[in-house]
């Protein structure tokens, strides 16, 4: 299910500080062996970087937006926080000091990446040398919610995609989504995308990709899959071809991939025309609990669900290569996975919580192949 952050009209003080943390704890957990391909998978997990409240300044609130794979095929973590502006340094350590709240006109909202070192120690990154935007024009749209999705395009740029859902003077559902891209270490504003969602239909924008001509292709929850030129500020293409939930569907540099739950299916198509490619089965059908695809740069796709890890086996169907019942001592079930992408090596990196847990504290693990 997507990531939805709420906006912050007040940011509320007196919260546990933030530590650093730069060593991951490991706990090892190993996953069955598979009979048919005698593979091996370990899992362990890695400690989440940053607190999600603290009393520092650059990371007031901090919430994790995405994990990807980069053009190297290297695994990253992207944060959004928010920042107190240099300005309003002074004025905030006093309102701290005060237990005082602080005010959305003194804030403003900053992307941070995290990358692993060799020692598998967690470093932060800084993105860009300006914000994304103030905190102050977030509030002011007056959004239900507000969605920031990272992403790169074709070419390899980074970028990130904010969504707003608002309610128009009809009372009717109205989708906006701005693109950012980021170039020489700062953000520059490429356009936005708005629709308003039709009667009898439920138009949310689930998924995102831009092309290598900087098309914002948006999939939506009504089965269509929208593409629109920023540059020329028009829709150019749409398809209602896939007429099935499109929640799952994940993009690589040509091909995009959505899993068909009817069918116990995934489908493939083309990025430039919509056109599907092949369809991929599945050798068993989840019964219920999380699920969630994966694929990077090489078209390695993985689907990861309640019943155990699949990769792609001969003649399109998808092979089982590890059951899996637990994870980090909860039950399967109960966990939401957010995000998961696949790194150079084959290594899976989900990002997910327990639903049953009230404050629903992230976690993030990785599982690997044992090469024997």
């Amino acid at each position: 299910m997507k990531k939805i952050i709420c906006i912050l009209l007040i940011v509320i003080m007196g919260i546990v500080g933030c530590g650093k943390k730069e060593k991951i704890s490991v706990v090892t957990n190993k996953i069955q062996e598979n009979m048919e391909d005698k593979k091996v998978f370990t899992s362990h997990q890695l400690e989440i970087p940053f607190d999600r409240n603290t009393l520092e300044l650059d990371y007031i609130a901090e919430e994790g937006i995405g994990v990807l794979t980069n053009t190297e095929g290297d695994m990253e973590l992207f944060t959004l926080t928010r920042s107190v502006k240099k300005k309003y340094r002074k004025k905030a350590s006093e309102l701290i000091k005060e237990k005082k709240q602080l005010t959305a006109d003194m804030l403003e909202c900053r992307i941070w990446k995290f990358v692993l070192d060799e020692d598998e120690r967690w470093q932060r990154q800084v993105v860009s040398e300006n914000a994304l935007f103030d905190e102050e024009d977030v509030v002011n749209e007056s959004a239900k919610y507000v969605k920031y999705e990272p992403v790169y395009d074709m070419n390899g740029n980074f970028m990130i995609i904010v969504s707003f859902d608002k309610e128009d003077e009809n009372g009717q559902e109205n989708y906006i989504q701005r693109v950012y891209q980021l170039a020489n270490k700062k953000w520059g504003y490429l356009g936005e995308y708005s629709y308003v969602e039709k009667d009898n239909s439920i138009q949310e924008p689930l998924r995102y990709a831009v092309d290598c001509q900087k098309n914002l292709i948006v999939a939506k929850m009504d089965g269509s899959v929208s593409k629109y030129d920023l540059e020329l500020k028009k829709e150019i293409d749409i398809s209602t071809d896939f007429s099935f939930d499109l929640s799952e569907m994940v993009f690589s540099t040509e091909m995009g991939y959505s899993r068909k739950e009817e069918d116990n299916t995934i489908v493939s198509f083309y990025m430039d025309d919509f056109v599907q490619d092949k369809v991929i089965k599945m050798p068993e059908k989840s019964s219920s609990g999380p699920e969630i695809l994966a694929v990077n740069q090489k078209q390695d796709v993985v689907l990861i669900n309640s019943t155990g890890i699949f990769e792609m086996g001969e003649n399109d169907v998808m092979k089982k290569v590890s059951s899996m019942d637990m994870i980090s001592g909860v039950e399967i079930d109960k966990v939401v996975f957010d995000y998961a992408c696949i790194d150079k090596d084959g290594a899976i990196y989900l990002y997910m919580y327990d639903y049953s847990d009230e404050s629903r504290t992230p976690f993030f693990y990785k599982i690997e192949e044992v090469k024997k």
